[in-house]
């Protein structure tokens, strides 16, 4: 049975460690040592290392904290929404990446890796879309509309930290907030031109 100081030490371990030795120091070994406790306390309160990721980076991660924030904001205007949640979805995935890539080779919804509640991050932005009444009335179509601007906001948000973390040139531009304004501007040309 998993008790809660203790998850609290392994997940304050792992963030030790991560802020200071990054995703290579994250063996379950190295954060039960950190911890003070034992590997067995680790998979007792997290199951397996892809649990305990999805605790760090949702609870511990500050970007990612900003991201949830961001999206349940429904007093911003849109277009300042819209570039909010670009930067903040960018930051989250400089930051998440790494420890995703870690866990590529198990059996692990990455999907899931950025968990907002029962939602994916695809389903929290949208589902803020809907509140906005954006794409109304609601229906097949509107829902597909809804994942579409969904995919190619978020979409834009990974390939810049992407580009940020291997390639500078593969960004859209070394900006981010430059970034920011061109998508929002292009969403919001989508959004006029979208049948309501």
């Amino acid at each position: 049975m998993a008790r809660p100081r203790v998850r609290e030490k392994i997940l304050d371990a792992a963030h030790r460690l991560l802020n200071q030795e990054r995703t290579a120091a994250l063996t379950t070994r190295n954060i039960a040592l950190e911890a003070g406790t034992t590997e067995a306390s680790v998979f007792n309160n997290f199951t397996d290392k892809s649990g305990l990721f999805r605790a760090l980076i949702n609870e511990r991660l500050v970007v990612v904290q900003q991201l949830v924030k961001v999206i349940e904001d429904d007093a911003m205007p849109i277009e300042t929404w819209l570039a909010e949640v670009y930067l903040s979805a960018r930051a989250s995935y400089l930051e998440v990446m790494p420890l995703a890539a870690t866990l590529l080779k198990k059996n692990t919804d990455l999907h899931r890796i950025l968990q907002f509640g029962p939602l994916t991050l695809n389903q929290a932005v949208a589902t803020s879309l809907a509140r906005r009444g954006l794409f109304s009335p609601k229906g097949k179509d509107s829902t597909e509309q809804e994942a579409g601007f969904v995919a190619i906001l978020l979409g834009t948000a990974m390939h810049g930290a992407v580009g940020e973390v291997f390639d500078r040139s593969a960004s859209i531009s070394h900006a981010p907030n430059d970034d920011a304004r061109r998508i929002t501007e292009m969403l919001l040309a989508l959004l006029v031109k979208t049948p309501r």
